[in-house]
């Protein structure tokens, strides 16, 4: 094809790869329910898919509706939509297609590696025989889907149970709150893992009326915050771009409707003093930036910061703190019995495990006696928890 770039992922690629003749599969994929990969694998492979997408840029699901047709044939939206979040099976047309896509939108060179995916289809379609055969799937003892002192990413969304209310209540801040919200928490709140493990996949669910179309960057500003930035998605802006330019570059090519979600996790180290006078300039103009970024059409904000940073926020940007008041959100300050049990089981659950009657309010109670003797509070082991209890809890299980 005339002006194909050599080495690169076009459109002529795309149709070679269509014209290959699908491997048929060992089982009919299309007859396996959702209730048969419920907690099993085809979440596994959902997962997997999940990870792809955002590793590839991020293409929404109206993006990857058309990015399917240009590699195969289009797949609907509600398809997309069912493979991506679990609910049923996608046969092997449906992987390739989608693989495909994002190497498309990533702009990948050369055709995409799809023998790993066909290894990870053959094994959730072995493993869904042996379902629909009556057969238990065996243990994934290979696997532990407990995070340690680890926080949670969207490959680990499949195992982030127990935090459903801190999750919506996030949900409803963005969708009441379009400019953004400040995400505010004790250190061990478990604050990265909300949003990383479950306010993005929701948005990437569609939860909010057209987030599935959200363009999302994620940043941590570490000890070059520009950098970071545009490392994570706003290209331009290490070099002296503006915040608010570089997010309307990228939002030029996006459907209407489109938003860009800039993610900045662990705000607290932009007000954090160095012992560079380099690095307190660097932090304090991306405060600048944001501030006179906040409120820009099209984007939304989300700041993940500790609570006790908060007096320090106010006192550097007063006018950022004011842009994004109205969407304040702190992270719940307690777990009930129930969240911590499904943090414990579901979990388990998920990888092939079952737990013993009784097992997960020993688990509980033992960790709260712990928690409470190092922590020097009282928690209430019959009703609610702190919230801050999470990384002993998960080392513990880890």
């Amino acid at each position: 094809m005339s002006g194909d770039v050599p080495g690169r992922f076009t459109d002529s690629d795309a149709l070679a790869t269509r014209r290959r003749p699908r491997e048929a599969d060992p089982v009919d994929i299309d007859n396996l329910d959702a209730a048969e990969g419920a907690n099993g694998p085809v979440n596994d492979f959902a997962a997997r898919l999940r990870q792809l997408q955002v590793d590839s840029g991020g293409p929404s699901v109206r993006e990857l509706v058309v990015l399917t047709g240009k590699v195969g044939r289009p797949f609907t939206r509600g398809t997309i939509q069912d493979k991506l979040t679990g609910r049923s099976a996608p046969p092997w047309e449906f992987v390739e297609a989608f693989v495909c896509a994002c190497a498309l939108h990533a702009r990948a060179t050369g055709q995409p590696d799809l023998q790993p995916w066909r290894a990870w289809h053959a094994e959730m379609v072995r493993e869904l025989a042996a379902l629909r055969a009556g057969r238990r799937r065996p243990p994934r003892s290979d696997v532990c889907p407990y995070r340690g002192l680890e926080a949670f990413a969207a490959e680990h969304a499949q195992w982030f149970y127990g935090r459903e209310s801190a999750v919506q209540q996030v949900l409803d801040g963005l969708a009441a709150h379009r400019a953004g919200i400040l995400l505010l928490g004790p250190s061990g709140a478990g604050k990265s893992s909300l949003v990383r493990a479950g306010v993005l996949p929701a948005l990437a669910a569609g939860r909010i009326p057209t987030s599935d179309m959200w363009l999302t960057v994620l940043a941590r500003p570490g000890q070059d915050p520009l950098a970071e930035l545009d490392r994570g998605g706003l290209p331009g802006v290490a070099d002296g771009a503006p915040l608010a330019e570089a997010v309307a570059r990228r939002l030029a090519d996006r459907p209407l409707g489109s938003r860009l979600l800039l993610v900045i996790d662990q705000f607290e180290e932009l007000l954090t003093p160095t012992a560079s006078h380099k690095e307190d300039v660097t932090s304090l103009k991306v405060i600048d930036q944001l501030t006179a970024a906040t409120g820009t059409p099209g984007l939304t904000v989300i700041l993940v910061m500790r609570d006790d940073f908060y007096p320090r926020l106010a006192a550097l940007a007063p006018e950022l703190l004011i842009g994004l008041s109205p969407g304040l959100v702190n992270v719940p300050a307690t777990l009930s019995s129930a969240d911590l049990r499904d943090i414990i089981i579901k979990p388990a659950e998920a990888v092939g495990l079952g737990c013993q009657d009784g097992l997960a309010d020993r688990i509980i109670a033992d960790v709260l006696a712990a928690y409470v003797l190092t922590a020097d509070v009282q928690a209430t082991v019959t009703r609610h928890a702190p919230v801050t209890v999470l990384p002993l809890l998960e080392l513990t299980l880890q």
